[in-house]
């Protein structure tokens, strides 16, 4: 029979282990700290704290794009994004990509039903 103390002591390495991968599940894809996009090491929920305007962040590395780049910078068609986010208004990359998530292309919906949100009669 094990001691109240090896128990205890094997949780307490299991919840530091459980929350030590949670950490490293969460971070950004392709990026390495916090600070490549934001002023400091614990983000704003507001994203108030980017270095760069969002568009200029995206572009600075994924200045060519793919096949499938979308015009970015204009109001969304009478149709709206289906909820999908704008930035002032407007079509930004994030409107299509969580940059925080872990999903293909860190596409916040599947592609299909991305292009519908903003598309529904193609």
């Amino acid at each position: 029979m094990r001691s109240i103390t090896d128990q205890a002591t094997r949780l307490f390495f299991l919840l530091l282990i459980t929350l030590s991968l949670n950490i490293v599940w969460a971070a950004p894809v392709g990026h390495q700290l916090c600070t490549d996009c934001h002023l400091t090491a614990i983000p704003t929920a507001d994203s108030s704290d980017l270095v760069h305007p969002i568009e200029t962040l995206c572009t600075g590395c994924h200045e060519n794009g793919g096949a499938s780049d979308h015009a970015v910078g204009v109001p969304p068609g009478v149709d709206g994004t289906g909820g999908l986010p704008l930035v002032a208004g407007k079509i930004a990359c994030i409107t299509c990509h969580n940059v925080h998530a872990e999903t293909r292309m860190l596409l916040r919906i599947n592609t299909e039903a991305l292009c519908l949100a903003c598309h529904p009669n193609h």
